[in-house]
Order: C-alpha cells, then sequence, then structure tokens
C-alpha cells in the first residue's frame, strides 16, 4: 500500500510539474531554432557515469550536427569519455561562468536540470516526463523506460534535431553498429605490480540496494576462483563515498575471516584510490571483470576482454552497448523474470529485488565464469 502511495504521489508531481514546464514554454515560447553557436548540455546528479557511456553516441552526433557551435556538457564527475567537438566542464564551473547559450538540453529525464533553463534562448529535453518538452517548434518524442534500451531515449533528440542524422543513429542502432567515443584510461602507478598477474577486477557494490547481488555471495565467488588459481589478484573498485567503502570492508572482512594470510596477499583494495580513468585502465586490462549493473560494468562491456555482469531486476538487454564487442560478455539475471518491479518512476520493491538477487546461485556464476575463462 505504501509503495503504491509512493508511486501514486511521484506520478502526480511529475504531472504537475509537466504542465508548470508546458506553460513555462508558452511563456517564453520562441521561434524556429536556427544555426544555434553557444550549446548546452545537462548531465547533473541522478544520473551517473554509466548514464553518460551509454547516451554518449548520440551526445558525440550532436556535435556532428552543429559542427559550427560551441558545445558545453556540463557533468558533475571527472570526464573520462573523448567526445569530439564538446567541451565537459563542471557544475562549479557552470555555475561560477553564467555563461548564455542558444540551446540547453536535457538528454534524459532529469527535473534538475530546469533551474538551468534561464541560461538558453531555446531548450529542450526530458525535464518532468519521458517526452520532450521545448518553448521552439520542435518535433515531440517520447521513450518507454521498459521497453526500449536506454539510447534511444537520445536517438530522439538527435532526430528531433536533424530527422537524417538521427534516422540513420537509429539504424546503426537496430543493427548494432553505433561507434561509441573511446574512453580515457591512465595507467596507475602501482600497475607493474599486477601486469603479470591474473587480475579479477571486481566491483561489489551497488549505488541501489535493489540491484545489489548479496556480499556473502560475492565472497564465495571470489574464494572458489582464488583457490582454484584460476586468479591470483583481486582488485576491489569502488568510489568515494562511507556506502562503498562499508560495503567494501563487509567484504573484505567475511574474506579475512577464511584465511587472512592467504587473502592479504590476494586482494588489492583499490576503492576510492583511483581516478575515473585509472579505473578505466584497471578493468581495461583485466584478466576478468566482474560487476553489477554499474558505472564500471558499462565501461567493461566496452574495453575489458573478459566481462561477467549480474543484473536483478533491469533488463540487460536494455544496457548491453549497441555495437559488435570485442570482449566476452556474459550477464546473470534470475531465471524466469520479466523485470516487471522496475517500473523506473520509483526504485522497485526492496524485498521483491532481494527475494530476486538471492535466486542467482553462486554455482551457476561459477559455471558462466569458467565458461568466460577457458
Amino acid at each position: 500500500m505504501f509503495s503504491f502511495l509512493k508511486l501514486y504521489f511521484k506520478i502526480l508531481i511529475m504531472n504537475i510539474l509537466y504542465v508548470l514546464v508546458e506553460f513555462l514554454a508558452i511563456l517564453k515560447k520562441k521561434s524556429k531554432l536556427e544555426n544555434p553557436q553557444k550549446i548546452c548540455i545537462l548531465f547533473l546528479r541522478n544520473l551517473g557515469i554509466g548514464d553518460l557511456i551509454m547516451l554518449s553516441p548520440a551526445i558525440q552526433e550532436i556535435a556532428n550536427i552543429f559542427p559550427q557551435a560551441e558545445i558545453d556538457l556540463v557533468f558533475w564527475s571527472d570526464p573520462i569519455i573523448n567526445l569530439s567537438g564538446i567541451n565537459i566542464i563542471s557544475l562549479v564551473e557552470f555555475e561560477k561562468n553564467n555563461k548564455q547559450y542558444d540551446l540547453l538540453i536535457s538528454p534524459t529525464l532529469n527535473s534538475r536540470h530546469l533551474r538551468f533553463i534561464n541560461r538558453a534562448s531555446h531548450w529542450f529535453g526530458y525535464f518532468a516526463k519521458t517526452k520532450t518538452q521545448s518553448n521552439f517548434p520542435i518535433e515531440k518524442y517520447s521513450y518507454d523506460l521498459k521497453r526500449e534500451h536506454y539510447l534511444w531515449r537520445a536517438i530522439y533528440l538527435v532526430k528531433a534535431l536533424n530527422k537524417e542524422k538521427g534516422e540513420y543513429l537509429e539504424k546503426q542502432a537496430i543493427g548494432k553498429e553505433i561507434v561509441y567515443p573511446e574512453l580515457k584510461a591512465e595507467r596507475p602507478n602501482y600497475f607493474d605490480s599486477l601486469e603479470q598477474e591474473k587480475c579479477l577486477v571486481l566491483a561489489p557494490v551497488s549505488k541501489f540496494g535493489d540491484r545489489q547481488w548479496p556480499l556473502k555471495n560475492i565472497s564465495k565467488v571470489i574464494q572458489h576462483l582464488a583457490m582454484e588459481r584460476k586468479i591470483t589478484k583481486v582488485v576491489l573498485l569502488g568510489d568515494k563515498s562511507e556506502h562503498d567503502r562499508l560495503f567494501t570492508n563487509l567484504l573484505i572482512s567475511d574474506l579475512l575471516s577464511n584465511n587472512q594470510i592467504f587473502w592479504k596477499d590476494v586482494l588489492v583494495d583499490m576503492v576510492g584510490k583511483n581516478s575515473l580513468s585509472e579505473s578505466v585502465y584497471l578493468i581495461k586490462n583485466s584478466y576478468l571483470f566482474i560487476g553489477l549493473d554499474s558505472a564500471p560494468s558499462h565501461i567493461a562491456y566496452l574495453t575489458a576482454s573478459k566481462v561477467l555482469s549480474i543484473f536483478v531486476n533491469i533488463d540487460p538487454l536494455m544496457r548491453l552497448p549497441l555495437t559488435r564487442i570485442s570482449g566476452m560478455v556474459k550477464q546473470i539475471f534470475p531465471l524466469n523474470s520479466n523485470f516487471t518491479i522496475a517500473s523506473g518512476l520509483i526504485p522497485p520493491d526492496l524485498k521483491k529485488s532481494q527475494k530476486l538477487a538471492n535466486s542467482i546461485k553462486v554455482e551457476k556464476v561459477i559455471a558462466e565464469i569458467n565458461e568466460l575463462i577457458k
């Protein structure tokens, strides 16, 4: 009952906000967009690194549509994507310079972008719903959170800006021939000691409790691989947050309780210690990568040679890059799941998600890893 009321309240708020944005679009109505010289693409918090990686081909295409324009992508984290013709700037810099733009774009749903639309004469994108809104004449689109691949929301924006380029991008997506921009990789200064090792690079923590595979299961998988000498080092990745540190400490504690001397030689704890580009390098040069549905997995799909990702309530087909992946990728998810508990409007039911997560057995994960590393 509480979940239903929460969902109802959120839908109500979204509808009210959508109407307000439509009203604002009428008040600030502009003529057709022509030859913008300064463009801003907003990608603020609530949107993660993985979101940016998944949308990057369409964002790059915006620069190709407007080659004469100066384009700023406002992002809250380290820039790790090589986007040609696009300046990646921090939110702090963006707020400080008070720069004005000809066009502002919200490439995926984020109501936080609304506070900055006064910085541009023309604006469009997703602000309150999965339907595009704008203050100038442009074709309208909407995307389906559950049934369409993540990239499609940005393909629609490209189609609105330039139908020919948008349809070509759509054709590439259908044929899984999308070109993803290169990710920046910086060799960590400690990598010499790992270069000859069979490194399992592991991202064991999700920011979302409904996507977390139990740490005790992750521990069992690592123990099996290390004891069988199928891997010789385990490099743990995560950010500087207390959340990632706490979960990582729990995992390490579980491992050390079994054989402290052994694990002190095997574990390499780099949680909160790497730059993003160093993490990209580690993932790219891993012997095996294991992660959840999170940013490190999206990096791994495009860079690593052997990848295993574990999904709980999101359809993995909605997350895999729409390209010919050079490495080997396996994705594990609960049997017979139709992913109906992930509405996209509110976080999925935690109890149902945990039940699904527990249905993914350690033996199944190990079997899939054995297939990867044969």
